[in-house]
C-alpha cells in the first residue's frame, strides 16, 4: 500500500480527467508515453489512487490509467523526453500551430501585411522571442515527424523573420502594436472609468493602497485602467490629473489645521470649542498615517527618539532630565519654525516623547493582568480605534482617566461610532457594486 508522502498535493478531477484523455486518444505509444510522464509520474499516480480511494469513479479512471503506464513502462516507452526543444509537448504542439498559421497566411497570394502583423505581436510579441522559439526546433527537428507540416515553414524561417523585422524597422510594428492595445482597451473602457472614477470620488476619504483593497485589484491593474483612462476617456483624465494637485493641496491644509490646531491648544490650553486641552486632546491631533512633511517630522520626534533622549528619560536620579530631551529634540528640528518647537515642548511635558509610547498591546493584556475594569478597557479600545490612535499601554490609559473624569461621554462615542459604521456599510455597498463590474 502507498503511504502519502509529506507535503503531498493530489492531481485535481480536471488534471486526472486529462491524463484520461491522453491515454484515451494519443495512439502513437512513444508520444503517450512521455506525455504522460510528463503531466504525472508513475510512482505520484499510484499515492493518488490511495488518495481517492473511496471515490469509486475517479478510482476505475486510475486504475485505467495505471494500467495504461504499466504496459508502456513494459514496452521500455515510459520515458522522460529530453528536453531538446525547450520547451514541454503541448508548448511544442502551440508553436507548430502558430508557425503553420503564420506561414500560410505569408504565402498566400495577396498577403495582409496588417493580419500578418497582427499575428506575429499577438503570437510573439517581438523578433527576439519570435526567433529563440524556433532556434532549436530548426537545429533539431530533422527526421521528426511531428514537424512535417511545417518543414517548409522551416525552410523558409530567415525570410519570416525578415518580413517581421521590415515591419519593426519601418514603424508599421508600433502601428499595428498600438492598434491592437486601444482594442483591448476600448474592452476595458467601462471597467476603467467606473474604478478611475470612484477613486476619484472616495480619494479625500482614504489611500490608495486601502482603495485597492476594496476594490479587490492590484497596483499594476490599477495603472492599467488609469492608463485606459488617459487614452480613451480625456474628460475623466483631466479630473485625475487635477486630482494629484488637490491631494497636495488638501494634505498641506489638513496639515496646517492640525499644526495650528496643536500650537493654539497647547499656548491658549483650550480647544477650538473651548474645552481643556490636555494630553488626550493632543493625541487625538497628531498623524498616525500619511500626512507628508508634518508626519516625517511628528515621526522623527516621537517614534525615533535619540540615545541621548532615551539615556535622560531612564535616568530618574538626574533632575535635569526633561530639560536635556527638551534640548535635543530642539536640535533635531532646529531648521523648524517656532511653531514645532512648542509642538515638541508639548510633546515632552505631556510625557508623549517617549520610544514606548506608541508601542501597542492587545486588549487580552489587561483581561490577563487585571489591572483595569474590562467595561473601561473595551470603551479606551473603542475611543482610540474610532480615532484611529495606536491602542498603548500609555494611550489606553489615557482614555480611562478621560472616562473616568468625565470628559468622555460614552453615549455620544456610541453614536460616533454608529454613524462611522453606517457611513463604511455604505461605502462598502458601492465597492461591491464595483467588484461586480469587473
Amino acid at each position: 500500500m502507498n503511504s502519502i508522502k509529506k507535503n503531498f498535493v493530489p492531481l485535481t478531477e480536471k488534471q486526472i480527467m486529462y491524463l484520461s484523455k491522453i491515454s484515451m486518444e494519443e495512439k502513437d505509444d512513444k508520444l503517450r508515453g512521455m506525455r504522460l510522464l510528463s503531466q504525472c509520474s508513475f510512482h505520484d499516480l499510484c499515492i493518488n489512487c490511495t488518495h481517492y480511494k473511496d471515490n469509486e469513479d475517479i478510482t476505475i479512471v486510475l486504475e485505467d490509467l495505471k494500467d495504461d503506464y504499466t504496459d508502456l513502462a513494459k514496452k521500455d516507452l515510459l520515458k522522460q523526453e529530453p528536453n531538446t526543444f525547450g520547451c514541454s509537448y503541448e508548448e511544442l504542439l502551440e508553436r507548430i500551430s502558430k508557425l503553420k498559421n503564420v506561414y500560410e497566411l505569408y504565402m498566400s497570394r495577396n498577403i495582409d501585411d496588417y493580419k500578418l502583423c497582427h499575428m506575429f505581436i499577438t503570437y510573439y510579441g517581438n523578433l527576439n522571442n519570435f526567433k529563440k522559439q524556433y532556434g532549436l526546433i530548426i537545429r533539431n527537428s530533422s527526421g521528426d515527424v511531428r514537424f512535417d507540416e511545417i518543414t517548409d515553414a522551416l525552410e523558409h524561417f530567415d525570410s519570416l523573420y525578415n518580413r517581421f523585422k521590415y515591419y519593426v524597422d519601418n514603424g508599421y510594428y508600433e502601428q499595428v502594436k498600438a492598434q491592437i492595445e486601444q482594442a483591448e482597451m476600448r474592452k476595458d473602457f467601462v471597467v476603467a472609468s467606473t474604478i478611475v472614477s470612484k477613486y476619484i470620488e472616495s480619494k479625500n476619504n482614504i489611500s490608495l493602497p486601502v482603495f485597492l483593497r476594496n476594490c479587490g485589484i492590484t497596483r499594476s491593474k490599477f495603472a492599467y485602467y488609469t492608463k485606459v483612462v488617459q487614452t480613451l476617456n480625456p474628460t475623466l483624465n483631466e479630473k485625475l490629473n487635477e486630482l494629484s494637485v488637490s491631494k497636495d493641496d488638501e494634505i498641506e491644509k489638513q496639515n496646517y489645521e492640525r499644526i495650528s490646531a496643536i500650537y493654539n491648544g497647547v499656548t491658549s490650553g483650550k480647544t477650538a470649542d473651548g474645552k481643556d486641552f490636555d494630553a488626550l486632546e493632543l493625541v487625538k491631533l497628531l498623524p498616525y498615517k500619511e500626512c507628508g512633511d508634518f508626519y516625517i517630522k511628528i515621526k522623527n520626534l516621537i517614534r525615533k527618539p535619540i540615545v541621548t533622549c532615551q539615556n535622560a528619560l531612564q535616568n530618574e536620579s538626574n533632575p535635569n532630565a526633561k530639560e536635556i530631551l527638551l534640548q535635543e529634540y530642539v536640535r533635531i528640528c532646529s531648521e523648524c519654525a517656532p511653531v514645532y518647537k512648542t509642538i515638541v515642548g508639548a510633546l515632552v511635558e505631556y510625557g508623549i516623547a517617549n520610544q514606548f509610547y506608541f508601542q501597542e498591546v492587545g486588549k487580552e493584556y489587561y483581561v490577563n493582568t487585571k489591572l483595569s475594569d474590562p467595561a473601561e478597557v473595551d470603551v479606551a479600545y473603542r475611543y482610540l480605534n474610532y480615532y484611529q490612535i495606536p491602542a498603548s499601554y500609555y494611550t489606553v490609559q489615557l482614555v480611562i482617566d478621560g472616562l473616568r473624569g468625565g470628559q468622555i461621554n460614552v453615549e455620544e462615542l456610541d453614536a460616533l461610532i454608529k454613524a462611522k459604521d453606517e457611513a463604511e456599510k455604505k461605502e462598502k455597498e458601492s465597492y461591491v457594486r464595483i467588484k461586480e463590474v469587473l
